[in-house]
């Protein structure tokens, strides 16, 4: 067995190794691009989780919940993350050929217009509701080790979000914690989403 201090380190000495274990993401993609290695992939079961609070001012209207949801294009999240499996529910015995929550952007523009958030004016950036407040809901996500594969895949997803709200007029405002200040937050419910998993 050889160790070696960083992910770079090993890939940079692969002529020198047999086998390479537990290489994903952009870290594979030289070992997959020069063939020398039959790369074979095993799923552990982990997953991250977009989690709204029910209990939310905005959030607690379900054509809210079902537009903010239907803007997000899972299908697209393998180019902003590699190695993964999507899944529309961690209760893997359902059938999810008929899955209602399917992402359409027009269908959650709709959700959003029916729900009372709407575009006051032609320039505006960001839905309003009859009161004029902007739809503008609190994102709250663990913050890892900077560098990690962890830090930049939660970063990538989280930008990718953001986008995906914004395109359909939700503010979204993002705020990072550390441990154990992500498990107050988690326990408070001061948060209207919540990015977590494991």
């Amino acid at each position: 067995i050889v160790a070696y201090p960083s992910v770079e380190h090993m890939v940079d000495n692969r002529n020198n190794l047999s086998v390479l274990s537990k290489i994903t993401g952009t870290d594979a993609d030289p070992v997959r691009d020069d063939g020398d290695f039959d790369l074979i992939p095993y799923k552990l079961p982990q997953y991250t989780a977009l989690f709204m609070n029910m209990e939310s001012k905005f959030l607690k209207d379900k054509k809210v919940r079902v537009g903010v949801f239907k803007a997000v294009k899972k299908e697209t999240l393998s180019t902003v993350l590699k190695d993964i499996e999507l899944v529309d529910t961690p209760l893997l015995e359902l059938d999810t050929e008929n899955w209602m929550y399917e992402p359409n952007f027009d269908q959650a523009n709709g959700a959003l217009y029916d729900s009372g958030f709407r575009y006051k004016e032609s320039t505006d950036r960001y839905r309003k509701n009859s009161d004029g407040e902007v739809l503008e809901l609190n994102l709250a996500v663990r913050q890892y080790d900077e560098g990690s594969r962890l830090y930049n895949d939660a970063h990538s997803l989280v930008a990718f979000l953001v986008k995906s709200w914004d395109e359909v007029g939700v503010k979204v405002n993002v705020s990072w914690f550390l441990l154990p200040a992500f498990s107050d937050a988690i326990q408070s419910r001061s948060y209207d989403l919540i990015l977590a998993g494991q």
